[in-house]
């Protein structure tokens, strides 16, 4: 979780236990892809040796649709997540694949909070988000949708 903002763009760097915050201004205004060949140059790190997840311009401008993209092609797209990057003034993640083993802060918490994710009734209104239907993603509501023609398939 990543909490408030930074004075300037800045990217997040994590090395096993170093986790740095970074001057960024040299990647302002790249794409997610020039941001990421640009951390790759500076680490003398590439492929799976490094994981990068950036925003462009448009989150930069806290364009409210701005995405995230990593690793040449990976993007988070849903409700604005790069201008919240944008707004943090947080260019970039960066992580060097690690040597060590993932350990949570809270093991107690996390056990209870998947407990309690379990423990959730499903929703079975048919609802956009309700597991419905054959394909388990709401195909119940998808249906009138594709009949309608405007089913964002095969780039409408």
């Amino acid at each position: 979780m990543i909490q408030g903002q930074a004075k300037k763009l800045s990217y997040l760097y994590i090395n096993d236990d170093t986790v740095e915050i970074r001057d960024a201004a040299k990647l302002k205004g790249k794409d997610t892809w020039e941001t990421q060949q640009a951390l790759e140059a500076e680490l003398g790190l590439s492929g799976h040796r490094l994981s990068v997840y950036s925003i462009g311009p448009a989150g930069e401008n806290i364009v409210r649709f701005a995405a995230i993209q990593g690793d040449y092609g990976h993007v988070a797209s849903k409700n604005g997540c790069g201008a919240v990057m944008g707004k943090k003034k947080l260019k970039a993640v960066c992580i060097v694949r690690g040597t060590k083993a993932l350990k949570p802060h809270d093991p107690r918490g996390l056990v209870q909070a998947a407990d309690d994710y379990r423990a959730r009734p499903q929703d079975r209104s048919g609802g956009l988000d309700a597991p419905t239907g054959p394909w388990g993603h709401a195909s119940r509501s998808l249906q009138p949708v594709q009949r309608l023609g405007v089913l964002p398939i095969k780039n409408y």
